[in-house]
């Protein structure tokens, strides 16, 4: 884990539920964080790379897009400073949200763990997910996400019939 992940990844991991992390919910949670835990199952490193192709997509369209906005926001650096900052501000504010979302999903799996193997929110399920917890900023909205993904984790598709 490097210094910038969560505390709570860390201790959840040192806690002792790798097991709970490596299956579906690693998947999910993995995916909600944008940070792919080092969990030793071989899997995980086909979703690792996964990932890490499309941050090197992401990363080569956004290099392209910077270069363009700043070379257009050259003639005003006040702009492309505020422009920046904005950009900062919503990218912490969304991924602090998704994180404290992660967390309450792995506590509510500690404490009432899934009885059978299951299978991973699906990739649209999980797409819409994250849009709505991404905005998720008050406590009692990330508590109700976190238990929604810990609730699809344990019995996906209930909500879908």
């Amino acid at each position: 884990m490097g210094e910038g992940e969560p505390h709570f990844l860390k201790a959840a991991i040192e806690g002792g539920i790798p097991q709970l992390l490596a299956g579906p919910a690693g998947k999910a949670i993995s995916r909600l964080i944008g940070a792919g835990i080092e969990i030793p199952a071989v899997w995980l490193e086909g979703i690792a790379q996964g990932t890490r192709d499309k941050t090197q997509a992401r990363s080569a369209i956004s290099e392209i897009l910077s270069a363009k906005v700043a070379c257009e926001a050259s003639t005003d650096p006040k702009v492309l400073e505020r422009a920046m900052n904005s950009m900062l501000s919503k990218a912490y504010r969304t991924q602090r949200n998704k994180d404290a979302v992660a967390k309450i999903a792995i506590e509510e799996l500690q404490v009432h763990p899934s009885e059978k193997e299951n299978e991973a929110p699906s990739d649209s399920w999980m797409s819409k997910f994250e849009s709505y917890a991404e905005d998720a900023s008050d406590e009692e909205l990330q508590a109700m996400f976190g238990r929604l993904l810990a609730g699809e984790l344990r019995a996906p598709d209930q909500w879908h019939h």
